[in-house]
């Protein structure tokens, strides 16, 4: 596991596996394939994903897009 990568995990597993997210947006990520799931965790860490605070705001954008999207 890449340093890049860690704080990432570790928002991923707070927002997302700790069910602080909107509930459509987890299942929408759960559901995603390994390939779907490897481009998200890339795409956090592109966006500078480092910490839960940061994971926070990267999700609430997601639910937001999600919501436009609808």
């Amino acid at each position: 596991l890449s340093r890049a990568a860690w704080g990432t995990l570790a928002a991923y597993d707070k927002h997302v596996e700790g069910f602080r997210i909107a509930g459509e947006l987890r299942f929408q990520i759960v559901s995603m394939s390994p390939y779907a799931f490897a481009a998200l965790i890339g795409r956090m860490v592109d966006a500078g994903v480092t910490n839960c605070g940061e994971g926070e705001r990267f999700f609430n954008n997601m639910t937001r897009e999600l919501h436009a999207a609808a």
